[in-house]
């Protein structure tokens, strides 16, 4: 884990910067069915993860394009939802260098039933790797550890 205050070089802090683009990206790309810029937040040989598996989609999964198509399976299937968000907060670096880095991060999958108010549906952690791609970092692996779910919470929801 980064020791806070720990100093970084300015293109360390660029990098840190990116990768929580990337973070970031990941949430609101799925969210709104963007699958070109999607998929591209994946290197060619990606991997991802949900633990426990409940049964959102297959796991694991290998591969930018799997990863995207597995993804889009998802939409749609949450009945009388308008529409749900994907918040990653409390990023934590555990590791970076040139052009690996490894962190953590907070889920909270917020639900807009067409009925009433937002529901919080999921949280979790997520524990990403990243390489750098050329310029551009990536998701290298990214799994979800889920927290315990409550039985009124379906597995109709992307993660």
């Amino acid at each position: 884990m980064s020791i806070p205050g720990q100093l970084l070089s300015l293109e360390g802090m660029a990098d840190r910067v990116a990768i929580q683009e990337v973070i970031a990206a990941y949430g609101q790309l799925l969210d709104a069915g963007q699958w070109d810029e999607f998929s591209g937040l994946f290197t060619e040989d990606a991997e991802y993860d949900i633990s426990p598996d409940v049964g959102i989609i297959p796991v694991p999964i290998v591969g930018r394009d799997a990863i995207s198509l597995a993804m889009q399976g998802t939409r749609g299937r949450a009945v009388g939802v308008l529409g749900r968000q994907h918040v990653s907060t409390n990023v934590i670096f555990h590791h970076q260098d040139r052009d690996r880095a490894g962190t953590s991060s907070f889920l909270h999958v917020i639900s807009v039933p067409l009925d009433g108010p937002p529901e919080l549906r999921r949280t979790g952690i997520y524990v990403d790797e990243f390489r750098k791609d050329g310029e551009r970092w990536r998701f290298a692996s990214r799994r979800l550890k889920l927290d315990a779910l409550s039985p009124t919470v379906s597995g109709s929801e992307g993660s």
